[in-house]
């Protein structure tokens, strides 16, 4: 992180700021955008979660996982 900071943040310049201020506004701003980024994506991430845990959705793709593998390596052999 502080490799993007270093690198990204003297590229913008906040009139009337010291430099420091200035930089510690940017990662406010950047630690606020990525809060309403990631709240959202963990919301639909435990919602994807409840469904993920039910027993014929977990049996499903257990199934289309297996199938999956067997024609992979199937396509494997024969080119083989």
């Amino acid at each position: 992180m502080a490799a993007f900071y270093l690198s990204l943040f003297p590229q913008f310049a906040l009139p009337g700021l010291t430099t420091t201020a200035a930089r510690t506004v940017l990662a406010g701003l950047f630690w606020i955008m990525t809060l309403l980024w990631f709240v959202p994506v963990l919301l639909l991430l435990a919602r994807v979660e409840v469904v993920l845990r039910r027993p014929g959705v977990r049996q499903g793709l257990a199934g289309v996982s297996g199938v999956s593998l067997v024609g992979l390596g199937t396509a494997l052999a024969v080119r083989g």
